[in-house]
């Protein structure tokens, strides 16, 4: 009775590896057929949700959600100092056109009143989508801005 056991696991090895390899060709199968259905230009679901199950399984996406969150909070501080510096040099300019007798043109304020009614209206709606939270600090609008960007 000794002899029958290994001999009968042997089998069952055998067997469950002759399985895995059918499952594994109609995985291949399936895979190859989704990507055929998929037109030219279109994003792959299969093929994205394969990566994003590799990456829970790696902990890499952490890292990434971390990272995102680092790029973003980059980007945000570098629209700040954007809006900052253009706002005194554009202050600047206008003292100087003073100064010098040149009249400011329509169009210079103009762009200027776009670029800061573009960043007020995406703060604006920020405030709005956080309203709950009441006032916010320039660095708690930061993180809002993260959050919703990554949401």
């Amino acid at each position: 009775m000794a002899a029958v056991a290994p001999a009968a696991a042997e089998g069952l090895v055998a067997s469950l590896a002759r399985v895995q390899a059918e499952l594994d060709w109609i995985r291949l199968r399936l895979e190859e057929e989704f990507a055929r259905s998929c037109r030219k230009g279109e994003i792959n679901t299969l093929a994205l949700l394969t990566r994003l199950n590799k990456l829970r399984r790696r902990s890499e996406l952490p890292e990434i959600q971390e990272e995102c969150h680092r790029v973003l909070q980059a980007k945000q501080e570098l629209v700040d100092a954007v809006k900052q510096g253009l706002g005194a040099n554009t202050e600047q300019l206008r003292k100087l056109r003073r100064r010098a007798g040149i009249p400011t043109t329509a169009a210079d304020d103009e762009t200027y009143a776009a670029f800061t009614r573009t960043v007020e209206e995406h703060e604006a709606q920020l405030r709005v989508q956080y309203a709950e939270q009441g006032e916010f600090s320039r660095e708690e609008l930061n993180q809002a801005y993260v959050q919703s960007a990554l949401a």
